[in-house]
């Protein structure tokens, strides 16, 4: 499968290969706001960074892996993409929410490498990255 970064809303690069889109998934604290029958409302608060932007030229490594019991496990996916990013102190939460990725962001730091998961096996992901 092809391996790409594509370009979308005000500039930003998500990660594709052949039928999947990636995210970089975020740890996160859940809390139940209230039952409704068999649903629930929940909260949801990141416990890892999540503010990157992908580096425009960033190597993308397609890795497989063997096919767990839940295929789309964000534990134990069977592909990852390893990517080069750097953090995107301006890109930050508004209220409670991200807003969508800047168009012109300055990244900052060096870049480090992330795995990118397929967008199903992450819960709480970000899929459109600033670039940089």
């Amino acid at each position: 499968f092809q391996t790409r970064a594509v370009e979308g809303y005000q500039g930003a690069l998500t990660v594709e290969s052949g039928p999947l889109t990636f995210c970089l998934p975020v740890r996160a604290t859940w809390r139940k706001l209230r039952d409704w029958g068999p649903c629930a409302d929940w909260e949801v608060y990141p416990q890892s960074a999540w503010n990157f932007g992908l580096l425009r030229d960033s190597k993308l490594t397609r890795s497989e892996h063997p096919v767990s019991a839940v295929p789309f496990s964000g534990q134990a996916p069977a592909v990852t993409i390893a990517a080069q990013v750097r953090s995107v102190p301006s890109w930050t939460t508004d209220q409670s929410y991200a807003p969508a990725p800047p168009p012109a962001a300055a990244g900052s730091g060096e870049p480090r490498q992330v795995d990118l998961i397929p967008y199903g096996a992450g819960k709480l992901r970000i899929t459109a990255f600033p670039s940089i």
